[in-house]
């Protein structure tokens, strides 16, 4: 009975063992090439914002959506050829890390799984303000990377997703400081509750 309750705990182990591993390998080659894919595509391509001045002083910002549409396309085709060589990877283990044993992870011989993993791409922007201090807002517009890859080991292993936010441009504006400025201790401005 020991015997049996041994091996469920090992089998349940190595089991664990090679999901984790497969998912991380999985999540780290997502990280590494969505991010040097996205920065290259960047630094090829002219920023989709204008900037207006105007009359009264000030600038308008506005986001050129023809061009961030192609600039997203170009990031979803670019990543999909670019995450094509990864479909096969390899994920190689010591034999003592399938035991789960912390002393055992890098002893034994090496095994060795071939993985299949199959990319999914989505991606599409988005544009928001932060306050910055008390008087000064930053603007930002973000390219939205979303990956999911579909992993199988010699068990299926779930899900990885990644979701990427590429800064496409920040600007921040300052404007007067206010004479009186009262907080609390959670960041509450008590100014902004005074109708």
């Amino acid at each position: 009975m020991v015997a049996i309750s041994s091996a469920i705990h090992f089998a349940h182990t190595y089991r664990t063992q090679i999901r984790t591993s497969g998912s991380a390998l999985v999540q780290e080659t997502l990280q590494k090439q969505i991010n040097l894919t996205c920065r290259q595509i960047l630094a090829e391509e002219i920023p989709p914002v204008r900037e207006t001045p105007l009359a009264e002083g000030g600038m308008r910002i506005s986001v050129d959506n023809l061009a961030m549409n192609r600039l997203a396309g170009q990031c979803n085709t670019r990543c999909q050829m670019d995450l094509a060589p990864f479909e096969r990877p390899v994920l190689s283990l010591p034999a003592g890390a399938l035991t789960g044993s912390a002393y055992l992870a890098d002893k034994g011989k090496t095994v060795t799984y071939r993985m299949q993993v199959s990319y999914e791409i989505s991606t599409t922007y988005t544009a928001a303000s932060y306050a910055v201090g008390i008087n000064q807002i930053r603007y930002a517009v973000y390219l939205l990377v979303h990956a999911k890859a579909h992993v199988t080991i010699p068990t299926i292993v779930p899900s990885v997703e990644y979701t990427y936010y590429v800064p496409v441009c920040e600007m921040q504006y300052g404007a007067d400081v206010p004479n009186v400025y009262v907080a609390s201790e959670k960041g509450t401005n008590y100014l902004d509750l005074i109708p």
